[in-house]
């Protein structure tokens, strides 16, 4: 067996070990959470509360899971009802992450900076769109919620 017959072996063997690794680490990347949010297809995503398509942007939210899926919403109060509801029935949402389209902007806020304010009209009725900056007017994320908890079963 000459030297070059030898090295073809290690070749092949050092290509496959080469494959092996790129497809590892591209399996590992293409299951990283996203880094901030999703834009959606706008009137092509259906709201994950009231089935309704997610058409006016500055009502959107989106609950992102550490499973991986997005949760879209068309009223910042169907994702309150949704979270609500979830929670009630045992079955808790795996929150990575909460993003909210602003009011005022065409942009997302994090639901850590979020302020909802009174609006009206909104796609469902909840009556309230999100703003940000400290110090800003509105509720927190925590305090809507509770509020949307707490009118369950009136008119909106």
């Amino acid at each position: 067996m000459t030297a070059s017959s030898k090295a073809v072996p290690v070749l092949v063997a050092g290509v496959a070990l080469a494959a092996i690794v790129t497809v590892i680490v591209a399996v590992v990347a293409s299951q990283r959470l996203p880094d901030g949010p999703i834009e959606p297809v706008w009137d092509q995503q259906i709201c994950a509360f009231c089935r309704m398509h997610v058409g006016e942007p500055r009502f959107a939210a989106q609950l992102q899971t550490r499973g991986g899926e997005v949760h879209w919403y068309d009223d910042p109060g169907c994702l309150a009802e949704h979270e609500t509801a979830s929670r009630s029935a045992g079955r808790a949402l795996d929150v990575h992450a909460i993003w909210l389209r602003h009011l005022h902007e065409p942009r997302w806020v994090a639901a850590s900076a979020a302020r909802f304010v009174p609006v009206m009209p909104t796609p469902m009725g909840f009556g309230f769109g999100v703003v940000d900056g400290a110090g800003a007017e509105g509720l927190d994320y925590a305090d809507f919620v509770a509020r949307i908890a707490a009118r369950k079963g009136e008119a909106r």
